[in-house]
């Protein structure tokens, strides 16, 4: 549990310093992959025909399908972020080793991103970070192994917290944004600060839940 604050706090000040950023750069592009990988696995249970998945350089994604967007789909990305962040929380306390976790992780993910991801640089940035992941799985010792697994589960839920608290922004500022929360006021006529918000107690509710499972 120390070690959650701990990685908090260096995160904090890593994004401080804009070289040192470039540190956390890949961990927020992995935030964005879940993300839309979330909505391609909720698009492809209600029944929508998948066309492509985009990320792109300054962190930012979109998935593209065929047919109306549902509540399931829209919500899936932000609360799927969530709950991937606590388990990979519960993950770090679980008896699988770490090495194996990591490597586990590198390749669904690298096989994810071949089969979906439809741009050139968001192929190659997600293949980067599941060979990244890989070698760290591979080759690290057991306990630098679990200390990257926990960076990597800490940055996840980190980095679902600041998509969110941007999307409270945007929402109570008012402008015209094609955000997951606006989309969800079209589909349901319920103001879209209101899906934001939601969303952000759900994801700390998750947070509260995953920590208490793994540090009970």
């Amino acid at each position: 549990m120390l070690m959650i604050v701990a990685i908090g706090f260096v995160t904090l000040l890593l994004r401080q310093v804009p070289l040192l950023r470039l540190v956390l750069y890949p961990f927020w592009l992995f935030n964005t992959f879940i993300h839309e990988f979330a909505h391609v696995f909720a698009l492809g249970f209600t029944g929508r025909r998948f066309r492509g998945l985009v990320v792109d350089p300054n962190r930012s994604g979109s998935t593209h399908f065929v047919g109306r967007q549902g509540c399931i789909g829209v919500s899936a990305g932000y609360v799927g972020t969530a709950l991937f962040g606590g388990f990979l929380i519960m993950l770090t306390t679980a008896d699988l080793s770490p090495r194996a976790a990591l490597l586990l992780i590198g390749v669904l993910f690298g096989v994810l991103c071949i089969c979906f991801v439809s741009n050139c640089f968001g192929l190659l940035a997600g293949l980067c970070i599941a060979v990244g992941l890989c070698v760290a799985g591979s080759y690290l010792p057991e306990e630098q192994a679990a200390l990257v697994l926990l960076f990597l589960a800490v940055q996840t839920i980190l980095a679902s917290f600041d998509s969110l608290f941007v999307l409270v922004r945007i929402a109570c500022s008012g402008q015209p944004h094609q955000s997951d929360a606006e989309i969800m006021e079209d589909l349901t006529a319920i103001p879209a600060l209101f899906w934001a918000v939601a969303w952000c107690v759900l994801a700390v509710l998750i947070l509260v839940w995953s920590v208490t499972v793994a540090y009970r």
